[in-house]
């Protein structure tokens, strides 16, 4: 017959427990769909924020941009009503020899007058105009200046290059003045209008950087986008961020390039980053709004989108599975239940089961085994007395497979004697070996007195310290008065066998105490075998003592003395065990004392029973 070869996983997949399965099922079903549907939505939501965030982008861009140009285009139409003001260039050409000093505080008082009217302190925070010094109100400075405080600045030299047109100015030109607030400027000369050589005067007008900055901040859709404006110099006039100005500053070439086309936003490779920008020119000004938004914000805006989307499907995934184990359990727990009924008929306890979940399949489970426990029970109460003999035939085999092999380990040990030629000990041996046998046979009686059961412990463990170098240390502490007690054969053996083998010999140096004492428990003899061996945990003893393990490292030797008891005395009578793991083990032999001397009655029931060793 062919042996079908199945798949790791499915082999997996069989050999897990059905609420295991259902569970497996379950997750397969709650994460196949999820990650499936995150995938899609990721590559979805990508492409929508990036779509949104481009739109977003260019709607803030043009709308700070014509609020940031109607600005300035007011403050370039004051500048040019006051330019065109006839009565300033009119008091501006007088001349200072024949401009008698009332004259001058007259036209002071319009002038200044004048020149107030225009500082809304919203758009405009101050309009200053520079003159000729040497006239009375050239020392006002307030809204007139003398030309002499100007002549040597940075700002009034760049001026000269704009003749006929107006000057715009960044802060940094002007922080010599000590302005505060700090402010940005536009600037022309007033001219003769006669002779347009003759530069009567300097027309300045001042306006607060700050209230620009925050104009150009509202054009960062992205917190960590960055808008300013730069002139036609590559300076930077105003800027939403000081720090990232430095980091984010596009050369003035690639502005240049994308301000010619104006298509929107670009991406370029700036610093190894890649970034997208938009840069336009200010109508009537060389000023430049540039907005930039690195990639990685943009990235990031997804991967923090889908992470709320991932945290959402996880909680989701909780809950489902948190429903999913309900489920499971609820569909698993009377197939659990019946499971452990079986594995307590395994045991011995037959006990029948309530349904109480209904007809489907697991009932008619359930109803199976109530009718085989049912059957069983009859079976077990006709068979009852064949079933005692085969029992009792069963121990004489189990106790049978005993001496061979210790035979067989007494048979190596003289032949290696032998080899060495040591004589004595051979002899020894031999004698030892007789007197063990000579109990265990002990003319087909199966109950002997204490004291031969103890020359035949004492035979054997001679024979073991042959073996061992002399390694066991064997007393015996036991009124002279239990000598002549009778007792079932072979019970002392199996244990002290097992103290030496499982208790003195897992010792790490390999030496130990064995003692046999006995004495009386009301009606009962109480022997006792104690070792200093490794002992026994605490956990292995309780389900020893319980019945639920019957030293299974010694082999039949301890199950046969303790089913022979049983068989013989009853359920009330057998073995205890006491230990403490890593200093010893006690196991005490509890039988009943009557007056025939520990030899139960020859009941019929007894008979029946055939006492097996």
């Amino acid at each position: 017959m062919t042996k079908l070869h199945t798949p790791g996983f499915l082999n997996f997949f069989f050999s897990l427990k059905l609420k295991q399965k259902l569970l497996l099922s379950y997750i397969l079903l709650i994460l196949v769909p999820f990650v499936t549907f995150y995938w899609l939505f990721n590559m979805e939501i990508s492409g929508i924020i990036m779509s949104n965030t481009n739109y977003s982008a260019e709607r803030s861009f043009d709308q700070t941009f014509d609020f940031l140009s109607n600005k300035l285009n007011h403050i370039i139409r004051v500048a040019d009503v006051i330019y065109n003001e006839q009565s300033i260039s009119e008091i501006l050409k007088k001349n200072i020899n024949d401009y008698p000093v009332s004259d001058q505080i007259e036209d002071m008082m319009f002038l200044t007058k004048y020149l107030k009217s225009f500082e809304d302190k919203e758009d405009i925070e101050k309009v200053r105009l520079y003159v000729p010094s040497g006239l009375v109100y050239s020392t006002e400075n307030v809204n007139l200046f003398s030309f002499d405080e100007i002549i040597d600045t940075e700002w009034y030299n760049r001026m000269h290059d704009y003749t006929f047109t107006l000057a715009y100015i960044p802060s940094q030109l002007l922080q010599d003045e000590n302005n505060d607030p700090e402010v940005l400027s536009i600037a022309r000369f007033i001219l003769n209008t006669v002779n347009y050589k003759e530069k009567l005067g300097v027309l300045r007008i001042d306006f607060n950087k700050k209230d620009f900055e925050q104009v150009i901040d509202n054009a960062n859709t992205i917190e960590g986008g960055l808008t300013y404006l730069e002139n036609s110099l590559g300076e930077i006039v105003a800027a939403s961020d000081n720090e990232l100005v430095l980091r984010y500053h596009i050369p003035h070439d690639i502005i240049a390039s994308a301000d010619d086309n104006d298509s929107g936003f670009e991406w370029v490779i700036l610093n190894n980053e890649k970034i997208r920008f938009r840069a336009k020119l200010i109508h009537n000004t060389d000023w430049k709004m540039i907005t930039v938004i690195p990639e990685k914000l943009v990235t990031d805006k997804i991967k923090n989108t889908m992470n709320q989307l991932l945290l959402m499907m996880l909680i989701i995934s909780l809950i489902a599975y948190l429903l999913a184990f309900s489920i499971a359990h609820f569909m698993t727990k009377r197939i659990q239940t019946l499971k452990n009924q079986m594995h307590k008929v395994q045991q011995g306890v037959l006990e029948p089961l309530m349904n109480t979940g209904g007809n489907d399949e697991i009932g008619e489970l359930i109803l199976d085994y109530n009718y085989m426990i049912s059957k069983i029970k009859l079976l077990m109460e006709e068979q009852y007395q064949s079933g005692q003999r085969l029992k009792a035939a069963e121990l004489k085999v189990l106790q049978a497979q005993i001496n061979p092999h210790f035979l067989y380990n007494t048979l190596e040990l003289i032949n290696r004697l032998s080899k060495k030629n040591k004589v004595c000990e051979i002899d020894e041996v031999i004698h030892s070996l007789t007197k063990f046998y000579r109990t265990n046979l002990s003319k087909g009686e199966d109950f002997i007195t204490l004291r031969e059961e103890l020359e035949h412990v004492s035979a054997y463990v001679s024979i073991q310290n042959m073996r061992f170098r002399n390694k066991i240390k064997f007393e015996i502490n036991v009124p002279d008065e239990f000598m002549d007690i009778l007792l079932p054969k072979i019970i002392l053996q199996p244990i002290v066998e097992n103290s030496i083998i499982h208790g003195i010999m897992e010792k790490d140096e390999g030496t130990g105490i064995i003692r046999i004492s006995g004495s009386i428990e009301g009606d009962n003899i109480i022997l006792s075998v104690q070792d200093n061996g490794k002992g026994i945990p605490e956990n292995i003893i309780e389900k020893i003592n319980y019945g639920q393990i019957l030293d299974s490292k010694s082999g039949y030797g301890i199950k046969n003395v303790v089913e022979r008891i049983k068989l013989i005395y009853g359920d009330a009578y057998g073995l205890e065990y006491i230990s403490k793991y890593n200093e010893g083990t006690t196991v005490r032999i509890k039988l009943p004392l009557n007056k025939t001397g520990n030899m139960p009655e020859k009941t019929e029931h007894f008979q029946n029973k055939s006492v097996i060793y």
